[in-house]
C-alpha cells in the first residue's frame, strides 16, 4: 500500500491504518487519514494547528465520526481504504 510514496507519506499511510484499527473501522477514511497526520511532525500538521482553535477537540470531532462509520469484521491484515480515500490520495 505504501510502495508508492514518500518516506512521509508511508508513515501517514501506516498511521491512519493504526487509526482505524484503533477506533474498529473496517477501512481507511480520510478522516484516519487526518488523524495520522496529526500524529506526525510534518508540514500538514503545522498548517492544521495553524487553523484550529484546540487540537484536542478536533481529535475528538475527528474520533467521534469515525466511530459512526463501519465496525471492524475483518483481521487486522485485511483493512483497506475507502474509494475516498483513494481518490484522496490522487
Amino acid at each position: 500500500m505504501t510502495n508508492r510514496y514518500s518516506p512521509e507519506m508511508a508513515s501517514v499511510l501506516e498511521f491512519s491504518k493504526e487509526e482505524a484499527l484503533r477506533l474498529k473501522n473496517s477501512a481507511i477514511t480520510p478522516l484516519h487519514l487526518l488523524l495520522a497526520i496529526l500524529r506526525t511532525d510534518n508540514s500538514a500538521r503545522k498548517i492544521l494547528l495553524k487553523e484550529v482553535s484546540s487540537i484536542d477537540r478536533l481529535k475528538l470531532q475527528l474520533e467521534e465520526h469515525c466511530n459512526t462509520a463501519g465496525t471492524i469484521g475483518t483481521t487486522a491484515g485485511q483493512i483497506t481504504m475507502n474509494d475516498e480515500t483513494t481518490r484522496v490520495l490522487r
